[in-house]
């Protein structure tokens, strides 16, 4: 009999390709004074660490206490939102359906605690509004 034919030569496998991440992204916001309270702090500067996951980190120092948290993306019905602005603002917030928005909170060591929330525009840039719990108010703007 003939000899068998030699197996077709096969392709090697190659191996997955492993999914790229993004880096997170960092912005220094910048939070201005909208009240008397917050006037004797002054302007003040936070970081925002976006870890482009919806989800990202707050820190910030104020008058000595630093305050660390979390920035949360929400969506267009999340429950509250616009309220601090409104107080903060004297305004309702005004966002197009669909638009990206997100509430953050940091605390410190000696109990202080902010509560935001932003609106993202294009080129990650962002406004919106901060209380912290000593009353002071902040209009905050992030981004370049």
């Amino acid at each position: 009999p003939p000899p068998a034919p030699a197996p077709a030569p096969q392709a090697a496998a190659m191996p997955a390709m492993p999914a790229m991440t993004q880096m997170p992204s960092m912005y220094q916001a910048r939070l201005y004074p909208m009240n008397a309270k917050a006037a004797q702090s002054g302007q003040l500067v936070a970081t925002i660490t976006d870890l482009n996951t919806g989800r990202g980190i707050l820190s910030m120092n104020l008058d000595g206490e630093y305050l660390s948290g979390e920035a949360t993306r929400v969506s267009d019905a999340h429950p509250g939102f616009g309220a601090v602005y409104q107080k903060v603002l004297n305004a309702p917030i005004k966002v197009v359906p669909g638009q990206p928005k997100g509430i953050a909170n940091a605390t410190g060591s000696r109990g202080t605690w902010v509560n935001c929330e932003y609106v993202l525009e294009a080129g990650g840039r962002g406004t919106g509004a901060c209380e912290m719990s000593s009353g002071a108010h902040y209009q905050i703007h992030f981004g370049s």
